[in-house]
């Protein structure tokens, strides 16, 4: 299988008819699937691309990525391939963290770049909380941790066949989050940012959020919604609306400032 195939998990493009497209990037120790239900709020020109990274569902049989900017590179490259009409990515939690590295990466490459970033629920590099207790915390204490957060309930965690199915890949990826390093030079892109948090989240608070404005050369909006960490699973209309709103926008600005000219 191609890898192209395996990063896009049941992407919805449709040749001849899709007119942008969408990535979302998933949390930690979820897969592209958590995205499946989202489709269904974006019409048929727009084609939406959920990002499986290795090890992760219908990639198990891969090795998990640790390295925060390996993975973003494979990402970029495989992407800069897709970028010849309007697009957006959506990333939450640790999914903020690396689409928008992965943006930074493609600007580097002089390819085009998102219309829009939304970036929920985490904060931005120069906050960026040390997550170096992965490497020496036992599964109990990971357990409650993820507890806290709002991540899984206390009997989910309390599986066992659960907990060996799926803390292998938690733990990489908070892994892979404590190897993305704060202290690098601050980047702006030219994409518009949306910054998106729930109005009781301690991680990601909109205090938090609004530093993202440091980081466009472009617009930036803050959106705050009611809930925690996990808001965007009662907000996901909402979003989607957003998000195609950002794309489309400025799609038929383009198309409007080619009309002037050909008139």
């Amino acid at each position: 299988m191609d890898i192209k195939d395996k990063l896009f998990f049941h992407p919805s493009y449709i040749e001849g008819v899709s007119e942008r497209r969408i990535f979302l990037f998933a949390h930690a120790g979820a897969g592209a699937s958590f995205y499946m239900r989202w489709k269904k709020f974006f019409d048929r020109k727009t084609a939406v691309y959920p990002i499986q990274l290795p090890g992760h569902e219908n990639r198990s049989s891969e090795a998990l990525e640790k390295d925060f900017y390996k993975l973003t590179d494979r990402i970029a490259d495989i992407i800069s391939d897709y970028t010849d009409m309007p697009y957006a990515f959506f990333g939450h939690s640790l999914g903020a963290s690396v689409c928008f590295d992965t943006a930074v990466k493609l600007q580097k490459k002089g390819m085009n770049m998102p219309q829009s970033i939304f970036l929920s629920a985490n904060r931005p590099p120069v906050i960026k909380p040390d997550y170096s207790f992965i490497y020496s915390i036992d599964d109990d204490e990971f357990c409650s941790i993820l507890c806290k957060n709002g991540a899984f309930h206390g009997d989910m965690l309390s599986d066992k066949d659960f907990r060996a199915a799926f803390l292998p890949v938690i733990r990489a990826d908070f892994e892979l989050y404590a190897s993305y390093d704060a202290s690098q030079e601050r980047y702006s892109v030219d994409s518009d940012i949306y910054a998106l948090c729930g109005d009781n989240d301690p991680f990601a608070s909109k205090e938090h959020m609004l530093l993202w404005k440091g980081y466009t050369k472009g617009s930036f909006s803050l959106v705050q919604y009611s809930g925690a960490h996990f808001y965007i699973n009662d907000n996901i209309k909402d979003i989607c609306s957003r998000i195609s709103s950002s794309i489309t926008k400025d799609t038929k600005a383009q198309e409007d400032a080619v009309g002037e000219l050909t008139k």
